[in-house]
């Protein structure tokens, strides 16, 4: 940012002159480079300067407050439309008209006070022009509390359409330790077809790295791996569903394990340290949602231009835009205040679209069935997951658990979450349904359940106990019988080997390296391979010098 000695010499004396009549100052005779010296030394005093500043008249004041919130810069075509023109005069007509004594806006009054400089600075786009405050001056605003009433929003009605605020990320987060108790194996990362599987069984999918997040910070998982710690998850379950919902959030809000800016799609940093505190746009978000009534809505777009017009620098200390080094998708740097929409518009969009309504916070709202969201409003738990002493109205995990004579489990949202954990541990996963998941009993079910030492009176009490009555007939038959005669039947895929020449697969089947991938012989040309044995069949059949293609996929 340039000086307040550059920006005064950049004017002739008469100017200088202006200004010292403004500030009660004596300005002896000299040069215009000696005046501009003479006043950015008086005017920089700390004492003189606060003085003059609280004396300036209101829209003048706020004007300069504003610009120093944006970190000493701005655009001067935006300035111009906001804070009223600065009318063009050179020195013979702006001597005669005297523009300082009636000042027409508040660029006019900071401009004859020196307090307002107007600039070409560098841009990633190129040199553009911008209303900027000098250094000096910057800094002791940005030295000053902000006690200016905060603004608050107009209502809007009611949006066509609603978007389910049921809190329902801690539903999901239980879904995710079953999925690690059943199907992963210690380590420290998620396979990417765990986590697909993941996914597709939640209400949020796209909270899945929060909730991993989350569990390591809580202690849910081992330390340095996915592995659970049984009793802490058992605890977790077992706790009242609104004090482990609030144990979430407060562990999300003051998180710097968790990066909601890092976590943007197409917003890359220049280093591996993201410049930001994670913790200042969740406060600052909330903060600006408890001024706003619970059950009113709000139009989303205008809650996140209030914010930019207010405060923009509420994550970036010093208000300096031009320190991070941040870029999009493709690489094209996004310095400066210009870009604030990308960065932290985008920011204040996905928290408000992501994890504070995955936790209940808000209900946002569209016009259009499939629209953008557009609105949105804060619930009555915003206020209660704020408070460490809320007293939070009963929430009992209750709901009765369907279980069908056909094998199907229904499982309601909000069954008890041990519950539905130990079901998730028995039976086959099949996706939700409105508000229920769905999954199944079969014989690979229980298999799977015999390997984590679940045995047949285990699967059948869990089954008894969240059913509250008789399994259907069918159903404990079916165990009856597994326990008895075991596996009974399943449905295999298998793959045809076509050869042009029966010798081949005649030595395909003599061989032992070879003979044992191939399930069946149907005649002197064709068999049957097992479709997870055909890697296998290729490699060992290339090492006896026989060339197969593999199924085509």
């Amino acid at each position: 940012m340039r000086t307040l000695l550059h920006t005064l010499q950049d004017q002739d004396l008469g100017f200088s002159r202006i200004i010292a009549e403004l500030w009660g100052f004596d300005l002896p005779s000299g040069t215009s480079r000696e005046a501009a010296e003479f006043l950015a030394q008086l005017m920089i005093n700390p004492d003189t300067l606060g003085d003059f500043i609280e004396a300036l008249p209101p829209r003048a004041s706020e004007a300069l407050y504003a610009l120093g919130q944006h970190g000493g810069r701005f655009p001067w075509n935006a300035w111009d439309r906001k804070h009223g023109p600065l009318r063009a005069m050179g020195p013979g007509r702006r001597d005669r008209e005297q523009p300082w004594r009636e000042s027409q806006s508040a660029s006019e009054t900071l401009w004859y006070r020196g307090l307002l400089g107007r600039a070409f600075l560098d841009t990633p786009k190129g040199p553009e022009e911008y209303a900027y405050v000098p250094r000096e001056i910057l800094a002791w605003l940005q030295r000053q509390p902000q006690n200016s009433p905060p603004r608050l929003l107009d209502p809007i009605a009611p949006p066509t359409h609603r978007l389910e605020a049921a809190a329902s990320i801690i539903d999901d987060c239980t879904t995710l330790l079953a999925a690690l108790r059943r199907q992963i194996k210690p380590s420290s990362s998620l396979p990417e077809a765990a986590r697909q599987f993941i996914q597709a069984h939640t209400f949020h999918p796209e909270s899945i790295n929060l909730n991993l997040t989350l569990a390591k910070s809580l202690g849910l998982l081992t330390r340095g791996t996915l592995e659970a710690d049984l009793e802490a998850v058992r605890d977790f379950l077992l706790a009242d569903r609104m004090l482990s919902l609030q144990k979430m959030y407060l562990t999300w809000k003051q998180s710097t394990q968790w990066n909601d800016l890092a976590a943007l799609p197409g917003l890359r940093s220049g280093s591996d340290v993201w410049p930001n505190d994670p913790a200042l746009a969740r406060e600052t978000m909330m903060r600006w949602l408890g001024r706003l009534q619970v059950g009113q809505w709000y139009s989303l777009s205008t809650l996140i231009r209030t914010i930019y017009e207010d405060e923009p620098s509420f994550q970036r200390p010093g208000s300096n835009f031009d320190s991070w080094y941040l870029h999009d998708a493709e690489g094209i740097p996004l310095g400066g205040i210009e870009h604030w929409y990308a960065i932290e518009g985008a920011l204040l969009h996905s928290l408000l679209k992501g994890p504070l309504r995955w936790f209940g916070v808000v209900q946002l709202g569209r016009e259009l069935p499939e629209g953008p969201v557009t609105s949105f409003t804060p619930t009555q738990l915003s206020r209660l997951l704020e408070d460490p002493h809320a007293k939070f109205p009963a929430v009992t995990e209750m709901g009765a658990v369907s279980i069908r004579a056909d094998g199907q489990v229904l499982v309601p949202r909000l069954a008890p979450r041990s519950m539905r954990y130990q079901l998730a541990r028995v039976l086959d996963w099949e996706g939700l349904q409105d508000q229920s998941y769905q999954y199944r009993l079969s014989l690979r079910a229980i298999s799977e359940a015999n390997r984590q030492d679940l045995n047949l009176n285990q699967v059948r009490a869990i089954l008894t106990q969240a059913s509250k009555a008789e399994l259907p007939p069918s159903i404990e038959g079916a165990i009856r019988r597994f326990e008895e005669q075991g596996y009974e039947a399943s449905v295999e895929q298998y793959q045809l080997l076509r050869v042009s020449d029966a010798s081949i697969l005649t030595s395909l089947h003599a061989h032992p390296t070879t003979g044992r991938y191939i399930h069946e012989v149907l005649n002197d040309k064709n068999a049957v391979v097992r479709r997870d044995q055909w890697d296998r069949l290729i490699q060992a059949a290339a090492r006896i010098g026989i060339l197969i293609d593999g199924p085509e996929t």
